[in-house]
């Protein structure tokens, strides 16, 4: 492993744009950052927001009126149909839920019954985009939507769109590209806080030579770029940015991960600054505080980058309570770094005695708790997501596992039928999550036994969960993600009363 600090801003650039406009951009932010409303709490709930729901990314909501006792009555309250499949989170606000589809559909729907309050397509002609995979975000009474993760040369993906909340009209759209047009697109869902709203830009997952990733910050309000960084630094480039931010609001700084070099793990060539690391920005300028990058051998990394979202928790070792910043990898382990430095803490494999392969390890974001319900005390429990394949049977399974990084042991875990790609949601007494065989899973915190299960009547669960205002919410998806189902849309589930 390799750790470096970085004092200057080596990475940290603007696309070729004048200095002016550059400086007229950070005055106009400084004067109307009161107008952008951060998207995050300290809390969960009871709406959901945004694809990480709170400033720590818990995933936690400890006032749910769904919970371990009453999870086994969850029953179907209503499915709304969309055009095509959908990996986005479903996020709640006011009431109403909102959320897209691979049609580049953005939906917004009564929570009580799921009709329809609007429809707004955001694909050609009126923009660049053919679909959407990650989450939108509400905030200051728009939604903002991000574009990604396919297209073509001469239409690539690489928007980020604010609509109105109430009717969905389009607000603004920026256009963000890197300098290899065609190899743009956006995977991340965008986020939100103070007046800025930052996007990770990755690519097509093709081998496009010179894709590289990088950071953007747009002004939530206008769409206009206040600053960038890129994260694709040397010759083999890459270092795409698949997961969303983390924003600690006590320190100023947002976090990341980055994945592989431009070609997808194939490259000699070892010139890659940021790749397979964890980041720490300054998240009002986008100044570069420290990097902790976990392969610095790119063949030794193989395919093992970083594609999910981090967690921010306190953490005790020892006598010492650290700040700390947690994120899972493809290689299964969950690495757990100090954010006021980025020296390494503690590293896990979430299942020593299987085998990670491509498209498995952590992708989706962990949840976490903290069973004394005391954070000052340092005593977090990591709920883990991942997937593994079996040697012995040859299938790939997921995993939910319990991780006590304060003394780098795991309480229990619960394996899936299928993989677990999406994120999971903890209500008091329980964890909620999909996996790729199409079944909605509840299992206890305490030891990880299974609550209840629900299999939905077609296609596979890609997304996360959301719990909110008494709902369980969840979207699913087909292999074919062009392809129409009627089957295909968005679920809300409740306790049989």
């Amino acid at each position: 492993m390799m750790f470096v600090k970085h004092s200057n801003s080596v990475g940290a650039s603007s696309l070729p744009r004048s200095t002016s406009l550059l400086t007229l951009l950070l005055v106009i932010f400084m004067i109307v950052p009161q107008l952008a409303s951060s998207i995050n709490s300290s809390t969960c709930g009871p709406d959901w927001t945004s694809f990480t729901c709170d400033f720590s990314n818990t995933r936690y909501n400890a006032g749910s009126k769904i919970t371990g006792s009453n999870v086994n009555r969850l029953i179907q309250k209503w499915f709304f149909e969309t055009d095509h499949s959908v990996t986005s989170t479903p996020i709640v606000s006011n009431d109403k839920v909102y959320f897209a589809d691979w049609a580049a559909n953005v939906y917004s729907v009564n929570i009580a019954d799921g009709s329809l309050n609007w429809k707004v397509n955001v694909g050609p002609p009126t923009t660049s985009v053919e679909a959407i995979s990650s989450t939108p975000a509400v905030a200051n009474g728009l939604v903002y939507v991000a574009g990604g993760p396919f297209g073509t040369p001469s239409a690539p993906e690489h928007e980020v769109i604010a609509l109105d909340q109430t009717d969905g009209h389009i607000v603004w759209t920026h256009d963000i590209h890197t300098s290899v047009k065609e190899a743009t697109s956006i995977w991340a869902s965008p986020i939100v806080y103070n007046g800025l709203v930052y996007v990770g830009v990755a690519g097509q997952d093709v081998k496009i030579v010179g894709e590289i990733g990088e950071i953007d910050a747009l002004n939530a309000i206008t769409g206009a770029k206040v600053w960038n960084f890129t994260t694709g630094i040397g010759t083999a480039a890459g270092a795409p940015v698949w997961g969303s931010v983390v924003v600690d609001p006590t320190l100023n700084a947002i976090y990341f991960g980055t994945g592989n070099v431009f070609d997808n793990h194939l490259s000699k060539d070892t010139n890659s600054l940021y790749a397979y690391s964890i980041m720490d920005l300054d998240a009002a300028t986008g100044k570069l505080n420290w990097f902790f990058q976990v392969y610095h051998n790119h063949l030794a990394g193989d395919d093992n980058d970083f594609g999910s979202t981090p967690n921010l928790f306190e953490l005790k070792i020892g006598s010492v309570v650290y700040q700390a910043v947690g994120l899972g990898g493809k290689d299964g382990k969950y690495y757990v770094i100090d954010r006021t430095n980025g020296h390494s803490l503690v590293n896990r494999s979430m299942n020593s005695a299987t085998t990670f392969v491509t498209e498995s390890g952590i992708i989706g974001l962990a949840g976490f708790i903290y069973p004394d319900g005391v954070p000052s005390n340092g005593d977090p429990q990591i709920l883990i997501p991942s997937s593994f394949r079996n040697s012995s049977t040859g299938r790939t399974n997921g995993l939910i596992t319990a991780f006590n990084p304060s003394s780098n042991s795991t309480s229990w875990t619960f394996t899936a039928k299928g993989r677990v790609d999406g994120s999971v949601v903890i209500v008091p007494g329980a964890i909620l999550f999909g996996d790729r065989k199409g079944f909605l899973y509840a299992i206890s915190t305490l030891d990880g036994h299974q609550l209840k299960k629900i299999d939905l009547p077609f296609g596979q669960i890609g997304g996360g969960i959301t719990v909110a205002e008494g709902f369980v919410l969840v979207g699913n998806f087909i292999k074919n993600v062009f392809a129409t189902d009627p089957r295909l849309g968005v679920y809300a589930f409740a306790p049989r009363q």
